[in-house]
C-alpha cells in the first residue's frame, strides 16, 4: 500500500489501491536475490561480531526466517502471475476461436430500408378432420411449433437449425407405452401423426421446402423467412406440452446466444470491432424482440406474441443474450441503452428464471431492483459472493457520481463536494478489493473510474497511481478499449498537471485505439480534447495538425495559425455531432466551436483574407500508435 503525496489538497485519506510499480519492485528477481543476500549477510556478520549469544541466535534466526519468507514470498506471487497469465491466455485463444468463426457483415451500405416488425400470420381452420392420418405434404404440427415460439421473422440459419431439431426429435424420444389402453387426447392424437409423418421427413431443408410450399413461411429478401400461414390447431397448449417444442426452444435461444456472445467478444478486438458495431446495430432490435417474447406481460398490456414460458433448460441461454446486449449498449451509449433496465426487470420475471439465483440476483441488480450491499445471499464459490456484491456496489457509486455531477457547479459548498467525493473514491476501492482477479473488464472500469474521482478530488498523484495498474493489466492487448480510455483520462490529468504536450500525445495515442476500435463517441470525445486544446493552445499544432500540401497559399511544411484553427474547427463540429455534450451535467462548457469561429470571423477581418471555419472533419489528427492496443 502507498500513500499520496501530501502536497494535494484536501485531506487525503490512505489509498489502499496497490501500485503496479511497488509490486514489480519487490518481486523482481534481482531485489529478491539481493534482499535475501544482504539478510543472509548481516546474520552471519552478527554472529561473528558479538558470539553465539541467546540474543545473537535469535536475531539471526529472524534474519534467516525473512530471507527465507521473501524468497518464498516471490516464488508464490511468481507462481500466481505465471497462472493467471496462462489462464488470461487460455481465454484469449477460445476467444479467437469463437471470432474465427464469425463472419464479418462487411462495410455499411447506405440508402437500404431495414424492413419493419412482421405482421401476425394468418390463422387457418383446424386440422381435426385429417386425424388420425395426414398426407405426408401437411405440415400443420410443425408449423403449430413455429407459431408458439417468439419470432416472426427467422434468417435461414437460426430456422434451419430449429427445424434440424424438429426432425430429429422423434427419433431421440421413447414410444408410447404398449400396455397403455387408455385413449389418447387429441394433444397425443396430433403428436402421434406428427410423430409418423416426421418419421418421412427426411431433412431440415426438405422440411423448410414444405412449409414454403404450404404457404407457412414466405421468403422476404436473401436468406431470411417470415411466418405467414399457420393452423389454429393445435393450439398452444398442447404444443408446448411437448418435447419437441422444448428442444425448439433451445435450439432457437441457443443459436442467438452463441452468436451473440461470439459479437460481444469481437467488440473488444481491435480487427473485429467495426464488423461487431454493425452487426449488433442490425441485430438488436431482433434480440430484443426475442427477450420481450419470452417475458410475461405487463399489466394492462395485451398478451405479446409467441410465449411467456421458457423451458428451464434455455434460461441460461437467456442470460447470455442479455450479457451480451450490456456489453454492447456500455460500448455504444446509442438511445436503446435507457432501455436495458427496463428489460432486464422483464427477463428476472419469467417463470423459473428465479431458480438460477446468481442470474436472477445480477438481472435485478441491473434492473435498479436490487441493492447488492444489502443482499444476504452467499454463493459458492466465494467470487461469485464478491463479484455480485462489487456489482451492486460499483452501480451505486455511479448513481453518486451522476448525481453530483448533475448538480448546478455554484450551488453545493467545496466541503460538501469534497466529502461526497471522498465517499465515492471509497467505495470504488472496495469495489477493487472485492472484484475477482479473474475479471479483467471489470477491474479496469472500477480503476478508470476510481481515477476520475481522484482526478476531481485534485489528488492527481493518486489518479495516475490507477491510471498506471490500467496500463499494467491491460498489457499485450487485453481491454482495448480500457486501455484506450485510461490513455483518454491521462491526457485530462496531463493537461491538469500543465503538461500539454503530454496531455495531447495521450489523447493521440487514445483517439488512434478508438478509431481502431469503431467508437463513435469515444472518436468524439477526444476530437473536441484535441480541439479545445488547440483553441486556447495553437502553438501546440505542430504536435497533432498535419501540414498543408504545398500551393500556391501554403509554404511546404509551414503550419499558419489560421490553418490550426480551421482543423479545430473542423474537429470541434465534428465531435458535436458524433458525442454531443451532456446537457443534464448542471455545469456551464465553454462553447471552444464558437469560440474558434470568431478567433477565424476576426482573423478575416484583419487580414482581407477569408478564412472559412470548417464544418465537418477535413484531416485527422497526427496518430500516436501504443502497440499494446494492436492496432
Amino acid at each position: 500500500m502507498t500513500a499520496t503525496s501530501g502536497t494535494e489538497p484536501g485531506n487525503p485519506r490512505e489509498v489502499v489501491t496497490p501500485r503496479a510499480t511497488l509490486w514489480r519492485g519487490i518481486v523482481g528477481s534481482a531485489p529478491v536475490v539481493s534482499s535475501a543476500l544482504a539478510l543472509e549477510l548481516g546474520r552471519e556478520l552478527a554472529i561473528n561480531s558479538f558470539g553465539d549469544t541467546e540474543a545473537v541466535k535469535t536475531l539471526a534466526t529472524t534474519l534467516r526466517s525473512l530471507a527465507v519468507a521473501i524468497v518464498v514470498g516471490a516464488v508464490l506471487f511468481t507462481c500466481y502471475r505465471w497462472y493467471a497469465r496462462r489462464r488470461d491466455g487460455a481465454r484469449m485463444a477460445e476467444q479467437m476461436e469463437m471470432l474465427l468463426d464469425l463472419d464479418q457483415p462487411g462495410r455499411e451500405v447506405d440508402g437500404i430500408t431495414e424492413p419493419g416488425p412482421p405482421s401476425a400470420p394468418i390463422v387457418v381452420g383446424e386440422l381435426d378432420d385429417q386425424l388420425p392420418r395426414r398426407r405426408t405434404n401437411d405440415r400443420g404440427y410443425e408449423a403449430a411449433i413455429l407459431r408458439a415460439l417468439p419470432p416472426r421473422r427467422y434468417d435461414s440459419a437460426a430456422l434451419l437449425a430449429v427445424l434440424t431439431v424438429i426432425v430429429e426429435t422423434p427419433s431421440r424420444l421413447p414410444g408410447p407405452d404398449a400396455g397403455d389402453a387408455a385413449v389418447p387426447d387429441v394433444a397425443d392424437r396430433y403428436a402421434a401423426a406428427w410423430s409418423e409423418d416426421s418419421s418421412r421427413s427426411g431433412s431440415a431443408t426438405e422440411l423448410l421446402a414444405l412449409l414454403c410450399e404450404r404457404g407457412v413461411l414466405t421468403l422476404r429478401g436473401a436468406q431470411r423467412y417470415v411466418l405467414t400461414r399457420v393452423p389454429a390447431m393445435p393450439d398452444d397448449s398442447m404444443v408446448r406440452d411437448r418435447p419437441v417444442w422444448d428442444a425448439a426452444m433451445y435450439a432457437l435461444l441457443r443459436y442467438h446466444a452463441d452468436r451473440a456472445a461470439a459479437w460481444a467478444v469481437a467488440l473488444d478486438y481491435v480487427e473485429y470491432a467495426g464488423a461487431a458495431r454493425r452487426w449488433f446495430a442490425a441485430a438488436e432490435r431482433d434480440l430484443r424482440a426475442l427477450l420481450l417474447g419470452c417475458c410475461p406481460p405487463r399489466p394492462g398490456d395485451p398478451q405479446p406474441p409467441g410465449t411467456s414460458t421458457v423451458p428451464a433448460s434455455a434460461l441460461p441461454e437467456l442470460v447470455r443474450i442479455v450479457d451480451a446486449l450490456e456489453i454492447y449498449y456500455v460500448a455504444s451509449g446509442d438511445g436503446a441503452s435507457a432501455r436495458f433496465p427496463e428489460l432486464c426487470g422483464r427477463v428476472a420475471a419469467i417463470e423459473g428464471m428465479d431458480q438460477l439465483v446468481l442470474h436472477h440476483d445480477l438481472l435485478r441488480i441491473r434492473a435498479d431492483v436490487d441493492n447488492a450491499e444489502r443482499m444476504s445471499r452467499r454463493y459458492r464459490p466465494l467470487r461469485w459472493s464478491t463479484g455480485t456484491v462489487a456489482r451492486g456496489r460499483h452501480d451505486s457509486a455511479l448513481h453518486a457520481l451522476a448525481e453530483l455531477r448533475s448538480r448546478p457547479a455554484s450551488s453545493p459548498d467545496r466541503a460538501d463536494v469534497a466529502e461526497q467525493l471522498a465517499n465515492i473514491a471509497e467505495k470504488f476501492e472496495k469495489v477493487w478489493w472485492l472484484l475477482p482477479r479473474a475479471d479483467v473488464s471489470g477491474e479496469i472500469c472500477t480503476l478508470i473510474n476510481l481515477a476520475v474521482v481522484e482526478l476531481r478530488r485534485g489528488r492527481l498523484d493518486a489518479a495516475r497511481d490507477r491510471l498506471e495498474l490500467v496500463f499494467t493489466r491491460t498489457e499485450g492487448g487485453r481491454e482495448p478499449g480500457g486501455r484506450a480510455h485510461a490513455h483518454e483520462i491521462t491526457g485530462a490529468l496531463h493537461w491538469t498537471r500543465g503538461e500539454p504536450a503530454r496531455a495531447l500525445r495521450s489523447w493521440q495515442a487514445a483517439l488512434t485505439g478508438y478509431r481502431a476500435l469503431h467508437d463513435r463517441r469515444a472518436i468524439g470525445r477526444c476530437l473536441r480534447h484535441l480541439g479545445s486544446a488547440l483553441v486556447v493552445e495553437p502553438g501546440y499544432g505542430g504536435l497533432v495538425v498535419e501540414p498543408p500540401a504545398p500551393s500556391r497559399e501554403h509554404e511546404s511544411g509551414r503550419l499558419r495559425l489560421h490553418h490550426v484553427w480551421q482543423e479545430a474547427s473542423g474537429w470541434l463540429a465534428t465531435a458535436a455531432t458524433s458525442s454531443p455534450l451532456d446537457p443534464t451535467t448542471g455545469h456551464d462548457a465553454v462553447d471552444y466551436l464558437r469560440l474558434v469561429r470568431r478567433f477565424l470571423a476576426a482573423m478575416s477581418i484583419s487580414t482581407v483574407t477569408a478564412v472559412p471555419p470548417l464544418r465537418e472533419l477535413r484531416s485527422w489528427p497526427i496518430p500516436v500508435v501504443d502497440p499494446d492496443l494492436r492496432t
